[in-house]
């Protein structure tokens, strides 16, 4: 299973990064043979499973600020595709087991900022945007190839050391995905998952 990673450093400050990386993944004893059906599931093992083989680039770059401005900022843009992608597909009106995908995708970037404001006080946001392969696009026209996701999250720490304390708030936001569901007479059905947000404090 080949990779290649290069690291450049032009300036103390300035790092860029490239890498590639082939990858493999046969099917687990679970996936192939285990059978979970009770009143909520009915998932079945499937023997006729091959196993997934991947490509995965990424080119990424961080820049370490300076001493009068003491933020990091990192950004990345990667692409994955694999073949023969292992996933849990409804193969019978409710009915689950798992199938391979002959091909997938998905690409995107990040960004993302920290910024030590003190030394108490970090602040770090980011976000990012992944396109990712629709399975339903190969099987009939009209739905997009790719689906976007948007994501976006932030994070504070305030810390206090003469209490040993550490306080975090993260919050994290999903943006809304369409999903599309190909019906037995042949149409497409099109449904999203609505967007969220998650806070955590600790």
């Amino acid at each position: 299973i080949p990779a290649l990673h290069l690291l450049w450093k032009p300036t103390p400050r300035w790092w860029w990064r490239a890498s590639y990386a082939a990858g493999f993944r046969a099917p687990s004893v679970q996936e192939l043979f285990f059978n979970f059906i009770d009143v909520n599931h009915f998932i079945i093992g499937s023997q006729t499973l091959t196993a997934e083989r991947s490509n995965n680039w990424r080119l990424s770059g961080t820049w370490g600020g300076s001493d009068k401005l003491p933020l990091e900022i990192s950004g990345e843009f990667f692409y994955n595709r694999l073949t023969d992608r292992i996933t849990l597909a409804d193969v019978d009106d409710g009915r689950f087991s798992y199938i391979n995908l002959a091909e997938y995708e998905t690409h995107g970037t990040t960004l993302k900022l920290d910024y030590q404001a003190s030394e108490r006080l970090s602040i770090t946001t980011g976000g990012a945007l992944t396109r990712i392969f629709n399975e339903v696009s190969t099987e009939i026209k009209g739905p997009p190839r790719f689906q976007n996701l948007y994501e976006w999250r932030n994070e504070l720490n305030y810390r206090v050391p003469k209490a040993g304390v550490n306080l975090q708030i993260d919050h994290r936001y999903v943006g809304r995905r369409d999903r599309y569901q190909l019906m037995d007479d042949g149409s497409v059905s099109r449904g999203f998952i609505g967007d969220y947000h998650l806070l955590h404090l600790t």
